[in-house]
């Protein structure tokens, strides 16, 4: 994982934490780092879905998430 990916996911994760404090949410995001640093594009795909079933997710974050996801297509390892 790069700097500026670490970055990212910790801004994007203490953001959802003071928006969201349930423990769903804390679940969720978990598994969205444990797919991230597993390049697991799937998985992430279908937590950020879970995720927004239940609470919807407005434009800023959706946008953040795509471009996380499309960091972890575009650098296949980032270990």
């Amino acid at each position: 994982m790069t700097k500026i990916y670490k970055a990212e996911t910790i801004s994007v994760f203490i953001t959802f934490k003071l928006r969201l404090s349930s423990v769903f949410a804390m679940n969720i995001f978990q598994v969205l780092i444990d797919h991230m640093e597993e390049q697991n594009v799937d998985g992430f795909t279908e937590a950020v879905k879970d995720y927004d079933s239940i609470s919807r997710l407005d434009q800023w974050y959706t946008t953040i998430l795509l471009r996380i996801k499309k960091q972890v297509n575009d650098n296949p390892d980032l270990r």
